[in-house]
Formats: C-alpha cells, structure tokens, sequence
C-alpha cells in the first residue's frame, strides 16, 4: 500500500509538471454511469471547469456520456495518469480513494447512509478524503465514525437536482442485499429467508391482481447481487422484473416498497410514499462487514411505516394506493425535518465547496 502511495506521489509531481491540463476526473460505477457522478458532470458543462469522465469504453453508457462531455476509457493508461494528476477526484464510488491521497478524493456516495457506514469508510479516510452528506444527522454519523468534521460536507445530492416527477402508477419493489449471503453456495442461498421472501412476494398473483384492479401494476428492481441468481424465479413473468434505469424509476413510481435501500431517498426527496417492510430486522446488521445500525431511527425518522408481518404489508400496500399513493402528513415532516435542503442547488454547494478546497492548494 505504502509503495503504491510513493509511485502515485511520485507521478503526481512529475506529472503535473508537465501535463498542464487541471483536469476534474468525475465516475460513477465502471460500467455504468447514471449516479451522483454523471450529474455533477453534467452540471460541470456550465461551469469553466475541464471535467472529464471516466467508465468503461465497453460500457452501455459511454456513447451517451460522451455527447455530453469528455470521456476517458476506466480501463486506459490516461485514466491511471489522471487519478495521480488530476486537480481532484469526484466518484459515487469508493475507487481507488485508498492510494491517491495527494489527490482531493470527493466521495459523493450513491445513496444516503442512514446506516453507520463508518466500517466501509475507514480504509479510504486519508487526508484529503471528502464525503458529501444530505442531512445533520448524517454528518454527526460520519463525524464520529472517524471523518474529520470539515471533511464533511453537508450539500445534498448531485442527482437530486435533475429528479422528474410524473405518476407511472407503478409499485416498485427495492429490496437490499444481505452480506450475510455472499458468498454462499446457490442451494443454500435458495433457502434464505431472504430468497423466500422475495419469492414470495414475486410470486403472491392476488397481491397482483389486487394491485392492478386498483389501476397500478407491481414490479420488482432486482439487486445485482440477485440478478446473478434471477433463474430461481424461472417461472416468474419477466414483464414483472423493472430493467430500466434508477433514474427513470425514481420518475415513474408512485409508491415504493424496501426494506433498508436508500434508493427510497431519491422518492421522498419528491414526497412519495414508501413502505419499509423490515422482516428480518434482527438478522439484518448481522455479519455485514460494511455497516451497523446507526441514529437514524426507522420508527421515529422514517418516511413510512415500518411492516415485519407480510399480510400487513399486503395491507398497506392496497391501503396506500386507495388513498392515492399520497405520502401521509407525518411522514412528509419527517422529510422536511431530515433533508437539510429540498432544492435544485445540490450541485452548485458541492461545486462551491471543491472550488474552495482548491483555491487553498
């Protein structure tokens, strides 16, 4: 690790020497795009900054994130020389954020971490790591899991800017994967109750056809972790299963069902209604090497109800779309009294703060 930190260093002042480029390196995931990153980006066109993106040339979003700025292949030599020389490194992603500490490392996240994320944090928290945050109680989160308090940046999220509103009566189903269950054979894995769960409520045709006599359709946004193992529901309708993008589905759905995915966070920055159907709650924190149970609290922070019983959820799923898949009162103050800012200004805060980070070099 150290040896890499001296070869990087190393590159870093031979290499800005004479690539005079202040490059702004922006990614998402390698082989896909579509998160915090890509909207930083696209706020980045305005601004008198050379960003440039990194993903894979193979990926499926290269083309179009090529139309809308610079591009670097992830798996190029001048993306190696852009990590080391670049003014600084903004990823949704943990990426290489562990070796390039002479390089401002911007963490933007891919979600909010209502969990304690402070174990996965931990290996990349250098000196010049940052991370961006959406609410105090985040913050205070990271702050005492090790972040040092001005490396915590209290913005919102990038992608929260470019969030679209319709009704697509859809119920869209989110559930999180268990780190319990990597790693495990598929026999015993098809018997999880986790696996059973979801097989469950994928195969339940009168929650169906109770949904859909409502005027709404039910789909399932399967984890990649689950998709590799899609073919235990071989018998299910593949129409079931919700493939397009998270952005879109943030657009279409008019109420979400998870258990603890902060994929719900996009919905209720824009006031729809979830359900947390927490059936495993005991088990859940249990063996996950990256997080623990933090302050947030899903009873008294959360945006929905929270179910452990599954006719329960089937109740409230029905009794949610009878009212209009309209996000009760109370919830709707929670929103307001967690996010810090509900506006279209997340990008210009976080450009704000890497801008000052920078004028200090």
């Amino acid at each position: 690790m150290k040896a890499r930190q001296i070869l990087f260093k190393t590159a870093r002042i031979i290499g800005r020497l004479f690539y005079r480029k202040h490059v702004w390196l922006i990614s998402d995931r390698e082989g896909s795009a579509g998160d915090n990153g890509e909207a930083f980006f696209k706020y980045l066109q305005s601004k008198a900054v050379n960003a440039v993106f990194a993903i894979r040339k193979d990926s499926e979003d290269y083309d179009r994130i090529s139309k809308i700025g610079n591009v670097v292949d992830m798996r190029s030599l001048k993306y190696k020389l852009l990590l080391c020389i670049s003014d600084c490194h903004c990823s949704s992603q943990l990426f290489h954020m562990e070796n390039h500490i002479e390089t401002p490392q911007i963490f933007l996240q891919h979600g909010v971490a209502y969990s304690d994320i402070s174990k996965m944090i931990k290996p990349v928290n250098h000196k010049n790591f940052y991370i961006i945050t959406v609410s105090d109680m985040e913050r205070e989160q990271l702050i005492r899991g090790g972040v040092s308090e001005d490396h915590v940046w209290l913005t919102g999220l990038p992608r929260f800017d470019y969030l679209k509103c319709k009704d697509g009566n859809k119920v869209i189903a989110v559930f999180s994967w268990r780190a319990s269950l990597s790693g495990l054979n598929e026999d015993v894995l098809k018997e999880s109750r986790y696996y059973k769960m979801l097989d469950r409520i994928i195969k339940d045709e009168e929650l169906r056809e109770e949904i859909s006599r409502r005027g709404y359709k039910l789909y399932f946004k399967l984890h990649p972790e689950v998709l590799r193992h899609k073919h235990f529901f071989s018998e299910v309708d593949e129409n079931y299963f919700y493939t397009d993008t998270y952005n879109k589905l943030f657009e279409e759905v008019s109420l979400m069902v998870t258990d603890y995915s902060s994929a719900i966070s996009d919905c209720v920055y824009m006031y729809k209604p979830i359900i947390y159907f927490q059936f495993d709650q005991n088990q859940f924190y249990e063996g996950n090497p990256f997080v623990s149970l933090g302050l947030f609290d899903y009873e008294n922070h959360g945006f929905g109800p929270v179910i452990t019983d599954y006719d329960d959820l089937k109740s409230a799923i029905l009794g949610l779309i009878d009212e209009g898949c309209r996000m009760e009162e109370k919830y709707r103050e929670h929103v307001d009294e967690y996010f810090k800012y509900i506006d279209k200004d997340n990008c210009e805060r976080v450009f704000d703060k890497i801008r000052t980070l920078l004028n200090k070099y």
